[in-house]
């Protein structure tokens, strides 16, 4: 991801978004599984799942390159194919009224 500048990438709306969450379908929660991912939601009353609180490195092309932080010292990357991901949110801080 270094050969394009974030801000570019933020821009376009190709990646570069933190703090997003991202609704999965049942492949896509599989995947995240098998990584053992700390901020992943599951619902007992769906096969969908919630990866909350991740970085969209990329969403170009067919995959998402996405970060996830295991611990304060550690995380990963990994992708996500583009079918799986139903939904993204991203949470922005808002101001506090003074």
């Amino acid at each position: 991801m270094d050969f394009i500048p974030k801000g570019v990438m933020y821009v376009y709306k190709f990646g570069s978004f933190a703090h997003t969450s991202l609704v999965l379908d049942e492949d896509g929660c599989a995947i995240v599984q098998l990584h053992q991912l700390p901020s992943m939601r599951t619902s007992s009353q769906s096969s969908r799942c919630i990866l909350a609180d991740v970085s969209i490195l990329s969403r170009l092309g067919t995959l998402y390159y996405v970060e996830d932080h295991m611990n304060k010292d550690t995380s990963v990357r990994f992708t996500i194919p583009t079918q799986h991901v139903l939904s993204w949110t991203v949470t922005k801080a808002t101001k506090q009224p003074q």
